[in-house]
């Protein structure tokens, strides 16, 4: 499985150049509006969403077919996609714990929790979306799972609901906690979902 998340990591290589200007752009942004928040939500989602893009290259390639006449099974394929998510999801986490400790300070550490369990939630719905259907025809499906929160943030904004009022009456400790579980049961939901589909798909 190892060489399995290595040849993930050699694909996103391929795009290294392309993302690290993104993320220098959003940073640049980060230092000039002072919002160290701005480049941890936006980077640690972005980061661990990316690996899926392997998807589509090796749909083009027809890379399944061939990895499946050697020594690895079709779970391994499916956990070894999930593990390179994650990695690089964490690598990003603590790049943007940095950004944002020196930006806004520790207080602003919490939120790069927030995001990155934000970030492996929306992994845990579009991963089987994309095994199922495909990159290209999930596609709108996963742009609605990006879209959705955001928009009905600004629709309680909008609604004039005080989000922040609200997490503020949360015991932080507590709501961690329970974020955290949460999406460590939609992760785990998502690998055995992923894992049905992957086993009766035919290549």
């Amino acid at each position: 499985m190892r060489a399995m998340i290595l040849k993930d990591l050699l694909c996103m290589k391929k795009q290294a150049k392309s993302v690290l200007l993104v993320l220098l752009v959003w940073l640049v942004i980060s230092l000039t509006t002072a919002s160290g928040a701005f480049f941890c939500g936006l980077s640690i989602i972005y980061v661990i969403i990316l690996p899926m893009a392997s998807l589509s290259y090796d749909e083009r390639s027809h890379w399944d077919s061939r990895a499946l006449t050697m020594p690895v099974t079709r779970a391994q394929l499916v956990l070894g996609r999930y593990i390179v998510a994650l990695l690089m999801g964490l690598a990003m986490l603590a790049i943007s714990a940095v950004v944002t400790l020196l930006i806004d300070g520790a207080e602003g550490l919490p939120l790069c929790l927030v995001f990155f369990l934000a970030g492996v939630f929306l992994l845990s719905l579009c991963m089987p979306l994309m095994l199922k259907l495909g990159v290209e025809k999930a596609r709108i499906l996963v742009a609605l799972c990006y879209l959705v929160p955001f928009g009905l943030m600004l629709l309680a904004e909008q609604l004039g609901v005080d989000i922040d009022g609200l997490l503020s009456r949360l015991d932080s400790a507590y709501a961690a906690a329970a974020g955290a579980v949460l999406v460590f049961a939609a992760l785990c939901v998502s690998v055995l979902i992923s894992m049905g589909i992957y086993r009766k798909k035919e290549f």
